[in-house]
């Protein structure tokens, strides 16, 4: 969970630096993602920005959960490291960003949709 907290922040800096990714917010975060070419290696997913504080992330096809189930090794507990990466690749593109899981294996997964993560801007301190 450790490697991919960091690897997270680590991916989100050479992406805003990469490819000239500036400012900050949910716009910016769900382009970073769309860029991140960790996520084309591990599986078919989908970044939609729902409003202008919140964004939805979903893995329709996670080939490595496929392949465990494949070999009989059952799917594989992904919430601390998927955490993590989100987590930490949130907060280079904007410290505000809060990353919340709604489902993944194990507790709950799809054949179409293995995993939901939800981005929003933390609310402004008054």
């Amino acid at each position: 969970e450790q490697v991919w907290s960091h690897f997270g922040r680590h991916e989100a800096e050479q992406i805003k630096r990469n490819f000239g990714l500036t400012g900050d917010g949910i716009s910016v975060l769900v382009r970073g993602l769309r860029l991140a070419p960790s996520w084309t290696l591990w599986g078919d997913y989908r970044v939609e920005q729902t409003s202008d504080r919140e964004a939805v992330l979903q893995v329709l096809n996670c080939h490595s959960q496929k392949e465990r189930l494949k070999a009989g090794l059952g799917v594989f507990n992904c919430k601390g490291v998927e955490g993590g990466y989100f987590a930490s690749f949130a907060k280079v593109i904007d410290p505000r960003i809060q990353v919340h899981c709604a489902f993944c294996p194990p507790a709950k997964y799809f054949d179409n949709l293995w995993c939901e993560w939800h981005f929003e801007m933390e609310e402004e301190r008054k």
